[in-house]
Parts: C-alpha cells; structure tokens; sequence
C-alpha cells in the first residue's frame, strides 16, 4: 500500500468530517471511506483486498516484533483498557491527525489521475469492492453538476445521507465547498427534528434517499401549513423513488423531488431531471459532459425504447477496483462503465430504469422484471412496500419461482390470495408471484438500496467467525 494512505474513521456525519475528507485530498493523500459495520460487529473493519500481512493480538501476548519488522509484517496489540484500540496497517485517526497537524500547511500539487479516494460499494449483489476515485473524479463532478443543479450563494444544503456515502461526499459535502454554499449537518436524524432544523437554519436544499422522504411526510402531516419548511428543491437518489411519494411530497412541501442517478464508480451523480422539466419515474439526461447509451449483450447500442444495459463515460468514471482486476477489466470495458443498470432511453433523451442486470427473473423462458411486479404491489392500498425476488426450485436449475414480499401499511391485514388476485388483475400468468410473505420491515443497505441477496437467503457476514461442531 502506499505510504500517503489514510483511513479516517468516523461514525457520526458531523463537523469532523468537513475537515477530514479535504485535508486528506489537500495534503495529498489518500481518504478511505467505508460502511462494514455492522450490528453483530460493530467495531471491525474490512478493507477488502489490502495485500498486507499483519498480527493483531491481545494485551497479554508477547510479540518478536523485531523479528516481525524484518519478514515485513505489521503488528497490532489491543490495549487493556482505555479508548485507544487497534486499527489498520498504515493508517492514522481524524483525532490523531488533528494533535499532531500544525495550523498551517502546504496543500500537495496533483494530477487529476492521482488517487483522491477509496470508498467501499454497498455490496447489495457480492462483496464490497473498493472504487477508486481520483481528484479529477470529484473536481469534475462538482462540474457536471454545476449546470444541471442549479443553486444560488444563499442556498443551504443538507444532506440526510453519511458522507461515507459517495453521495453525500460527492453533492453535498465536496459540492457545497466548492459552490461557496452553506452545510447543514444532521449528527443524529428524526425527522420531526430534522424538519424544524431546516426551519431554523433556512435549509433550502436536501439529499435524502426514498425512506427519508416517505418518512419526512409522514412527520409534516401532523404539521400546519405555516409549519413547514419552505425548500427551493430536493434530490433523491441511491434508490428508486415510487411516483405517489414525489406526488405526494410535492403536494405537501410544495417542492419538487428531483430524482437523480449515478453510481460509486461515477463519483455520483451522472444524470439528472432538470428542475424545469422533470418527466416523473425516469432519472433524467446526462449531466454536461456525461455520454450515456444503452447496450445489449454484444455491447452494441440498441434503438430509442429498447431495453438494454446503461452504460457511462466520462471524466467522473473510476479508474477501477482496489486490486481487482478481474472485476474492473469485466466493469470497466473500452472506456465504458458497465453500470449493471437495465433501462431505455425515451425519444426526448430521458433515461428509465427498469431492473438490476443481475437481478431479472427467468422463468419459462421469459425474463422478468421484478420492478414490474413492485411497481404494480405497491399501488395496493393495504401495502407499503414490496419486493419481489426469483427463487430457483432446485440448486442446479435455472428455472425460478418468483416471491414477493410484503410489508403492510400500519393497521391493515391482508391474505396471499387477495395480493396475487390483484396482481392477476394486471399482470400476464407467468408474471405473477407464485407465493407471498409478509414480513416487517425489508432488508435495506445504510442507503436505503434493497438487499435482494438477503431474501434469497445468500447473505453470510463473512466477518464472523464460525465454529465447527464435531
């Protein structure tokens, strides 16, 4: 690893880390930013692919570390008490940083391929993988941005996404410095709370993901009109938002959602709605200076309203996966980021996004999209939300089952037969879920992404160590 790499490690979105990200940037190194924790674990941290060798032992245990410096192998103890703890090799804390950095420093020079960034994907279809992002990565995200989100001097953002999430690093915390507006931090999110802190601080604009929003209505409904706050516009993003919530919302805030679309591997945002012109389930055009097109499987760009693969160019694009060679060459193919994205491009421009690649169902020779399904679920007026994944019957087949699940609004009751009658309302017989379950609350990532793979069944924290029975 390189000598200039830092880790800061920050569980809170606070003021810490308006400093953090661009001093690291500054001095020339490298910000490592994650999301691995984890209720079962919540003090561990993965960097996945780190090519190091290392101990980590406990208080008590004596350590060759001479010998240990020699073979090139770092050493981390536990202390027995107190806050300091172990951490990864060649990395140093924000509170550490800050005790032994001087008020006064001189900021690196650069090149715009030089690595600005490491941050973690959210792992929703395999492992977590770490995205290289460069410093002309973030400088010209906040460019391509510049037109399609249109803000004045006065704005204020906030930002109910981290700032471990590119999201929120990239288009609130890097954007607003770099346009001279003001950051509303939100340290710990309720949204009544959070509603009368945008009245207080003159909030103007918010980045949030789809709960948040459905969330942030639910708590203005108890309000008065003069209550609530006066926004000049919101973005969404990390998530599709369902067309009766930016309805809804609108209705109520008298703002408009804008929904926006990007990725990890793009430095965030890459297409937008423009504000003057949104067309309502769709993710926008490309910001200036983004190509985006649809592709089938030959990678050959398909007619306006078929559906394909969205793929991206552009300057935001990342130069590919921390050591993963395999993955970055299968991602990352002739300048193109393979987004994973199934969707079409409508007659005037506007992309629409119909399912996960990885996530379509087969069954009787037919691809399925589970979107078409949800979508269709969530205008039941008993559900709150839904999911819909495919099941194969048997390991080795490929034929699947599909299973919807099914979270119901507060109050209401509802049997498997009801949901899929309604579903044969509309839907073509092999269209529709062979079986539903109800559950409580569906498996979201710290963004508010669906974790399909847990209500598959596939999920294993490959954190845990098991233990073997004999």
């Amino acid at each position: 690893m390189p000598n200039e790499w830092r880790l800061i490690y920050n569980t809170e979105t606070d003021i810490a880390d308006i400093l953090a990200m661009p001093a690291a940037v500054a001095e020339g190194r490298i910000a490592g930013r994650y999301i691995m924790a984890a209720k079962a674990t919540p003090d561990t941290v993965i960097i996945q692919k780190v090519k190091k060798r290392g101990i980590l032992a406990g208080a008590e245990v004596t350590i060759d570390r001479e010998e240990a410096e020699k073979r090139g192998i770092d050493v981390a103890v536990q202390p027995k008490a107190g806050r300091a703890s172990t951490r990864p090799a060649e990395t140093i804390s924000l509170q550490e940083m800050m005790l032994k950095s001087s008020d006064s420093f001189e900021a690196e020079e650069r090149s715009d391929d030089d690595l600005a960034a490491l941050i973690y994907t959210s792992g929703t279809t395999g492992l977590p993988k770490g995205v290289m992002l460069t410093q002309g990565n973030f400088r010209n995200e906040c460019e391509v941005t510049e037109i399609a989100i249109k803000t004045e001097p006065q704005d204020r953002f906030a930002s109910l996404v981290p700032f471990f999430h590119v999201f929120g690093l990239a288009d609130v915390c890097v954007l607003s410095m770099y346009r001279g507006n003001a950051s509303v931090l939100i340290p710990q999110y309720t949204p009544r709370k959070f509603i009368q802190t945008m009245i207080d601080t003159g909030v103007t604009v918010v980045l949030a993901i789809p709960t948040q929003y459905l969330h942030l209505m639910m708590a203005a409904k108890r309000r008065k009109p003069e209550e609530i706050p006066k926004l000049k516009f919101c973005i969404s993003g990390a998530a599709p938002l369902p067309l009766k919530v930016i309805e809804a919302f609108k209705e109520i805030f008298c703002a408009s959602i804008i929904e926006g679309y990007g990725m990890t591997e793009s430095t965030s945002a890459v297409a937008v709605n423009p504000p003057e012109r949104i067309k309502e389930g769709s993710i926008g055009i490309p910001c200036p200076g983004i190509e985006m097109k649809v592709v089938d499987d030959e990678g050959k760009e398909v007619e306006t309203g078929k559906t394909g693969e969205i793929v991206i160019k552009g300057d935001v694009v990342s130069k590919g996966y921390y050591n993963l060679p395999e993955e970055t060459n299968e991602t990352f193919k002739d300048g193109w980021l393979h987004s994973g994205d199934i969707g079409y491009k409508d007659e005037d421009g506007y992309f629409f996004i119909t399912d996960r690649k990885k996530d379509i169902i087969i069954k009787g020779g037919f691809n399925i999209s589970p979107k078409e399904i949800e979508d269709l679920l969530s205008q039941h007026p008993k559900v709150r939300e839904a999911a819909v994944v495919g099941l194969k019957e048997k390991e080795k087949e490929k034929k699947e089952k599909i299973k919807a699940f099914i979270v119901l609004s507060e109050g209401e009751s509802a049997t498997q037969e009801e949901i899929l009658e309604f579903c044969r309302k509309t839907l073509a017989t092999y269209k529709t879920p062979d079986n539903v379950e109800f559950i409580q609350v569906l498996p979201k990532s710290a963004t508010g992404k669906l974790l399909r793979k847990e209500l598959k069944g596939e999920f294993k924290d490959q954190r845990l160590i098991e233990r073997e029975e004999s």
